[in-house]
């Protein structure tokens, strides 16, 4: 009789009960290959009949974490680093794009300047405009008050370079001020990706200093950074230390400050401004004058304070590195696109017994 049970009785989406044809022969009933047979799930991905069975097939969307089940739908992000930064090298790739990162979908914002950075009073929106606001963004990133995401304060790099690095510091500051002031090169266009190399209009060594103890602080260590001769036209620099060495135990950033020193390169000007931030170990410090200042002879720059752990031993090294090819944050700035070379540094080398 049609449509009657014979056979193999199993049913399931791939492979149905088998049933009478009505002239004698029991049909089979198996879905052909690649018919659909969907679980109800939407981010495990597909499912499909392949040789009566219903097999999954993974990868709805790039991985289960962008993947939202409650819609069925793929996200684009999950922050507005996978906007940002394309291909994955921690670097903005479009200094002229604001990037966002809106409900798992990429929006992006055409920016007029590459130095817009967001609006006044810290608020992150662009406003249009490159001006103090956005030189105020760049110094509050590099010290990690920032609330706004570091990726789009990436205004260009280093000396003039308009080209994004990958961070937000001095050099993004400068971008800000240039830009307002109308001296900028950088523009977002094809100029935006590439510049000419800065000019060395000086060159300097560094040194770093372990200073005196101070009364009743016998459990810290102070470095004092200068340089080695006095500069002319110097407008602004970025301090990075790093500590290396001894045989055991480690040395603790505490604190990076600039103490109230007549040899202190900017002593004495009321358009000097700074950030610090400890966690990196940068500094950076500045005047808001492109002919720059006549420093001292070994000018001062800043002091670090570490706390030797209890079981620090050996020597141990307090260097200033200071190669930009490597990624080093230390640099020193005549103007915009005018750099004071650092030729050297010595370091600081301190011995600690437990």
């Amino acid at each position: 009789v049609f449509g009657f049970i014979c056979g193999d009785p199993t049913d399931t989406d791939c492979n149905h009960r088998d049933s009478c044809d009505g002239s004698g022969l029991c049909l089979g009933n198996v879905e052909p290959n690649g018919t659909p047979c969907p679980n109800g799930v939407f981010c495990d991905g597909d499912e499909f009949c392949i040789n009566e069975i219903c097999e999954n097939i993974p990868g709805q969307c790039i991985d289960p974490a962008h993947c939202d089940e409650v819609n069925d739908v793929c996200l684009d992000c999950l922050n507005v680093n996978e906007c940002a930064d394309v291909d994955g090298n921690g670097t903005t790739d479009d200094v002229c794009i604001w990037w966002e990162c809106v409900a798992g979908v990429c929006n992006g914002i055409s920016k007029a300047h590459p130095s817009d950075m967001g609006s006044a009073l810290g608020v992150c929106p662009l406003d249009t405009f490159c001006d103090l606001g956005d030189a105020n963004h760049a110094l509050t990133c590099f010290s990690g008050s920032s609330t706004c995401d570091r990726i789009n304060i990436d205004a260009g790099g280093p000396l003039g370079a308009c080209a994004p690095d990958g961070f937000c510091n001095l050099a993004d500051a400068l971008h800000a001020l240039t830009c307002f002031e109308g001296t900028s090169a950088c523009t977002c266009g094809e100029s935006a990706q590439g510049s000419s190399p800065p000019e060395v209009v000086g060159a300097t060594a560094l040194r770093a200093v372990r200073a005196p103890l101070a009364m009743g602080s016998s459990d810290t260590i102070r470095v004092r950074v200068f340089t080695d001769g006095a500069l002319d036209g110097f407008q602004s620099y970025q301090l990075e230390l790093r500590v290396s060495g001894g045989t055991s135990g480690q040395f603790e950033l505490l604190d990076i400050f600039i103490e109230p020193r007549s040899d202190y390169a900017f002593a004495g000007r009321e358009d000097n401004f700074t950030a610090f931030n400890v966690s990196t170990g940068q500094m950076l410090s500045g005047v808001d004058i492109d002919a720059g200042v006549q420093t001292p002879p070994q000018a001062y720059l800043a002091t670090y304070t570490y706390r030797a752990s209890p079981t620090a031993m050996g020597d141990f090294v307090v260097d200033i590195p200071h190669d930009l090819s490597l990624g080093d944050q230390t640099f020193l700035v005549a103007s915009f696109n005018k750099t004071i070379e650092v030729t050297g540094s010595a370091p600081a080398v301190i011995a600690t017994t437990p």
